[in-house]
């Protein structure tokens, strides 16, 4: 039976996916109603979860910008109040390419770290060198001296090169092939947490620790663009275990991010089940965390998926912690890229139970990438903000930790099918996606993402509040104030935009 229900799972998210994404073409689907005016109800009486925070990585970017003129100017970007504001920091732990002498990876490339561990040619052994991933530490100093910090994410995309059964941090020899070597499994486990405790000792906000990312990824084969590594299910959870042991027995104070897999679908569904009925393994989690990708058009599996947790798993911290535009249809400069994430952001919390959102990497070198909120050349000497900078900062900058996320309802449904530029099929979205705080000051934001012609917003629900703020990103705009005064109950909202309101 549960062979059968799983079959059926599977089946009906293959079709639901088909459907949104716009393999089937659903080109008769039409939006039959006015949505040039739009009632929100906003019910600051049912409150959903409360958000931890907003963030980005460190992969690949802090061990060049931190050794550059420009890095205390790129930590303000991102982790000052008068930048992003941003309160979690992704750390990542390199895995030692740049020092392996077998590596497929290019030295010069950002995407070859750094490791801590490195070979002692006097003792023929590995042993630790603290100085070691200098620039990217000294960044971490930099965002950490502007106050906003308060929770450190270690995470790593593979264990130490030497570790592998490749004998390289960039995947298996072959595709989804486990790369850890069976008898380094608790050698793994105590590089990392060694790590961690030194972390720790330096007065580093160690919140969560994430030894295993996108762990059902290829990974490795012939052709290598990063570090990362393969595990099969059955290995990845003795690993999970034995980090549960390891961290009871040294008695650290860090818990950890599971299992951050790369895209929502049945292992998430599966794996959250597998870790909520194993004591050892939930007595250590954190969060349950889930990358975003892939999902930009997919707002119906994301109901799914926050239903399914909000009803079953009530009680499991969520995180989205990474996120870019994949396949990315938009350039650095473009307003539709910026719509994208926030379009993203909105859904990840009204629908996924999001407490948290992470984007990928803070910095990205020049090209029109899909990740980076900076955009910056090889030696991070130039750079420009992106403008998907400013789409986070609609969130980041209004959106306090501790805020509540409460219910909203449009009175309009304003579905509706649009063909992707360049491709055969249909995707279907909204043409508005909405999403609603109650800040720890008693506020209560508002997010409108428009994808669509201007409309009029008519607001219910939002009672005793006197003043109103208006912030808006558009083609013209990067997250101008647009209007600051009393209080409307009917608003403007610019189209192909993102409006953050602020009623107080």
């Amino acid at each position: 039976m549960a062979n059968v229900k799983k079959a059926l799972y599977n089946v009906a998210v293959f079709l639901v996916s088909l459907f949104i994404t716009g393999s089937i073409n659903v080109s008769n689907i039409k939006n039959t109603q006015d949505t040039s005016r739009v009632t929100l109800t906003v019910n600051e009486t049912e409150t959903l979860q409360e958000m931890n925070g907003w963030g980005s990585a460190a992969a690949w970017w802090a061990q060049v910008a931190g050794g550059s003129k420009n890095a205390d100017d790129i930590a303000k970007l991102l982790y000052s109040k008068e930048g992003l504001g941003l309160n979690i920091y992704r750390y990542n732990v390199g895995s030692g390419e740049k020092q392996n002498p077998n590596s497929r990876l290019d030295p010069d490339s950002w995407k070859s770290t750094a490791s801590f561990l490195v070979y002692n040619e006097k003792t023929g052994k590995y042993e630790y060198d603290w100085s070691q991933d200098a620039n990217a530490m000294n960044m971490l100093k930099l965002c950490m001296s502007y106050g906003c910090i308060d929770s450190v994410v270690l995470f790593s995309n593979s264990p130490h090169f030497s570790m592998t059964v490749s004998g390289q941090a960039s995947g298996g020899l072959k595709k989804h092939q486990n790369n850890l070597k069976p008898e380094c499994y608790q050698e793994y486990v105590d590089y990392f947490l060694d790590i961690t405790e030194h972390f720790l000792e330096l007065g580093v906000p160690v919140k969560y620790i994430s030894p295993i990312n996108e762990p059902l990824v290829s990974w490795g084969g012939d052709n290598v663009y990063q570090e990362g590594c393969h595990y099969d299910e059955e290995e990845m959870f003795k690993l999970y275990r034995m980090f549960a042991k390891s961290i009871k027995a040294r008695g650290l104070n860090v818990k950890m991010s599971m299992c951050e897999v790369s895209k929502i679908g049945n292992p998430a569904f599966e794996y959250i089940k597998k870790i909520s009925k194993d004591e050892e393994l939930s007595s250590v989690m954190a969060t349950y965390s889930y990358h975003s990708y892939w999902s930009d058009t997919n707002y119906l599996l994301k109901k799914v998926w926050g239903q399914y947790l909000r009803r079953y798993y009530p009680d499991v911290t969520v995180e989205m912690d990474e996120w870019c535009e994949l396949p990315c249809h938009s350039t650095t400069r473009s307003i539709s890229g910026a719509r994208t994430m926030a379009r993203t952001i909105c859904q990840d919390i009204m629908y996924s139970n999001a407490t948290a959102w992470t984007s990928w990497v803070a910095v990205s070198e020049w090209g029109d990438n899909s990740d980076g909120l900076i955009i910056a050349d090889h030696e991070c000497n130039e750079y420009y903000t992106a403008k998907r900078y400013n789409a986070l900062a609609h969130f980041s900058k209004f959106v306090p930790v501790g805020s509540k996320v409460i219910s909203n309802e449009k009175d309009v449904n304003d579905r509706v099918a649009w063909k992707i530029k360049n491709q055969m099929g249909f995707v279907i979205l909204n043409k508005t996606n909405c999403a609603s705080f109650l800040t720890p000051d008693g506020s209560i934001v508002v997010v409108i993402v428009n994808d669509d012609a201007g409309c009029t917003f008519n607001f219910e629900g939002i009672n005793g509040r006197d003043n109103l703020k208006i912030y808006t990103t558009n083609d013209r705009y990067d997250l101008k104030l647009t209007y600051d005064g009393e209080y409307k109950q009917e608003v403007e909202i610019p189209g192909l935009s993102i409006t953050t309101l602020i009623f107080s």
